[in-house]
């Protein structure tokens, strides 16, 4: 259209170029925002205003001061609109990404961290603790017959269970030790600085002391228990792989004792 305007002869084009162009601009900034007032303004009037141009001959002062004056608000108008649509689309990335890394690091139910986050906060504290000579126990916590509940009082009273467990874990540690579930009853917890063999005790008995508590659930009560099976790096393992088969055989050793009780890996230096 500004090429015919100036094949035309047509006066004033450079201003129609302006015009043309700027409110194209804001026009599609209207269809990101999909609001048809602002298609009406910024579509309609500039169309209004171009449709009148080549009608009015020798371009008068006051109608080039309007063209100009109003080239130059839709530019204004563009650059807010850009920056709106800008803060607009950050923040909804900013979210999108903040849901996807929790999605990835942390378990939907309890929002505890998950499998992954749980390995790689394993593997690096396993690198830094053998590079400073420091000791960290792992704790594998199954609950005691969880099928059972799931199979009598259904999957909602499972997953209800699992909420109030989760909560509970969580008090029962140090604020500094992670928790997390990796995958069904099945959690985990580190113990970071763990060279007190009475306060590991303490925090054991907290655990299976909290999870013998009752649970309602729609006028049903359930009362669980867990069995917990404790390795310490590195003599139970200085690897990843190791340190958790001595976790792992530990806590079938608690099952085996009769439940809701804890077990040291065989390996342990610190005492039972």
């Amino acid at each position: 259209m500004p090429l015919l305007y100036w094949i035309n002869h047509v006066p004033g084009f450079e201003t129609v170029s302006v015009l043309i162009l700027t409110s194209q601009l804001i026009h599609a900034q209207a269809f990101t925002y999909r609001s048809i007032p602002l298609l009406l303004v910024v579509g309609g009037i500039p169309a209004t205003v171009l449709l009148a141009l080549p009608w009015l001959g020798e371009t008068t002062p006051s109608v080039h001061f309007f063209t100009v004056s109003f080239a130059g608000l839709l530019a204004i108008g563009y650059v807010i609109a850009s920056v709106r649509a800008n803060r607009k689309t950050a923040k909804a990335l900013r979210t999108v990404q903040d849901e996807l890394e929790h999605f990835a690091y942390f378990d939907a139910l309890t929002s505890l961290a998950n499998r992954r986050m749980f390995i790689e906060h394993l593997g690096r504290l396993i690198t830094l603790s053998g590079r400073y000579g420091t000791r960290f126990v792992l704790l594998l916590i199954d609950l005691d017959r969880f099928k059972d509940i799931n199979d009598t009082l259904g999957h909602d009273a499972g997953d209800a269970l699992l909420v109030e467990i989760s909560a509970r874990l969580r008090r029962a540690v140090r604020a500094d030790d992670q928790v997390a579930r990796l995958g069904g009853d099945e959690f985990a917890v580190i113990l970071q600085d763990a060279d007190n063999v009475d306060e590991i005790k303490q925090i054991c008995t907290r655990i299976a002391d909290s999870f013998s508590k009752e649970v309602q659930f729609n006028g049903e009560r359930i009362t669980p228990s867990t069995s917990v099976g404790v390795a310490v790096f590195p003599e139970d393992g200085d690897q990843e792989a190791t340190l958790y088969k001595s976790a792992d055989i530990a806590l079938y050793e608690a099952k085996r004792g009769g439940r809701n009780t804890w077990r040291y890996g065989a390996a342990t230096s610190i005492g039972v």
